[in-house]
């Protein structure tokens, strides 16, 4: 049953991809269920999921018309996505919620406002916080500063975004601002003219994505917290080795894309080679303060990890990163 919507107001798709998502999946469903914003539909991709993730689901979708749930076979998170989209309707707007995320009461009124109020804008984005596996707030701070503070890169340096630039091309090529897919509400016309996300790209389809989606036209940025990101135990954070080279290989992919100009092609080469000198910096730094603290093994570490961005700075991206995945 397809969802009814209302058409005195722009209509958003919510698109939840959920593998062994039972634990926290009725907090972000009903995190969608308090939005001021009520002309919504949404589709829950079950990802071959072991737990109860299926019926919880289902729990939802026998109440509330507006809700439909989808089955397939395990296949990551970029193939549920793609699944969710193809089986939403024609709304004007699509938002990706992760199923251990959740969304602030005016997340979606928010979002839609700025883009209509910004006709060039391809999509909005906001701020989200962390949160522990509690739904307490942990890292106070940490997940707005990283989206709020945004440089870009201009010729071969970088300069600061205010709050009432948005989040384009040139920035994105630096560092992907975009920290989860819950704080941003993309148009529909755009997430189709793109393809979506890249199947074979798990773990780095996110920035890859957005980074396509830039390629359109700008983000519009919202100074306000729209979504709560979930940190689990043991999640790895973008400052690893292991997610550098996923944000390499997202890069990568977007360099052989047809849709490319030369000058975009450049900037995020650029991006590439500062990002490296600045992570670098970042890293001294950690080596300096392990080193004032007397922990030898970590300052080793680090001061290793800042030589290896520095060689990066100079070779530049590898190429690699345009003919493989993960």
């Amino acid at each position: 049953m397809r969802n009814k919507i209302s058409t005195t107001q722009p209509s958003v798709s919510i698109v939840i991809p959920a593998y062994n998502a039972s634990r926290f999946l009725r907090g972000t469903i009903d995190s969608i269920l308090s939005q001021s914003f009520t002309a919504w539909e949404l589709v829950i991709v079950d990802d071959g999921s072991t737990d109860d993730t299926l019926q919880v689901a289902g729990e939802y979708s026998h109440v509330d018309e507006r809700i439909c749930v989808v089955s397939q076979p395990n296949a990551g998170a970029a193939v549920a996505r793609n699944t969710g989209i193809s089986n939403s309707s024609a709304c004007e707007f699509i938002l990706f919620l992760d199923s251990d995320d959740r969304l602030e009461p005016t997340a979606l009124e928010v979002l839609s406002t700025a883009l209509q109020r910004d006709p060039d804008a391809v999509a909005a984005h906001g701020l989200a916080r962390y949160v522990d596996l509690t739904g307490e707030d942990m890292r106070i701070g940490e997940a707005q500063r990283w989206s709020r503070d945004r440089l870009r890169v201009v010729g071969r340096t970088l300069e600061s975004c205010d709050d009432t630039m948005p989040t384009d091309f040139s920035a994105l090529a630096f560092k992907p601002y975009i920290i989860t897919p819950a704080t941003c509400l993309v148009r529909r016309c755009v997430v189709e003219a793109v393809g979506g996300f890249n199947n074979a790209l798990r773990n780095a389809e996110d920035y890859n994505f957005w980074l396509r989606v830039s390629l359109r036209g700008p983000i519009a940025f919202v100074p306000k917290e729209v979504a709560l990101y979930r940190i689990h135990a043991g999640g790895k954070s973008r400052n690893n080795p292991l997610m550098a080279r996923r944000d390499t290989i997202a890069r990568g992919q977007v360099l052989v894309t047809e849709t490319v100009s030369p000058l975009q092609r450049a900037t995020l080469v650029t991006g590439y080679r500062l990002k490296q000198k600045y992570d670098a910096v970042t890293r001294l730094q950690f080596s300096g303060e392990a080193l004032r603290n007397r922990r030898v093994r970590d300052w080793l570490v680090e001061t290793a990890r800042a030589f290896r961005c520095l060689a990066r700075a100079v070779r530049g991206m590898p190429r690699w990163s345009r003919h493989l995945t993960e």
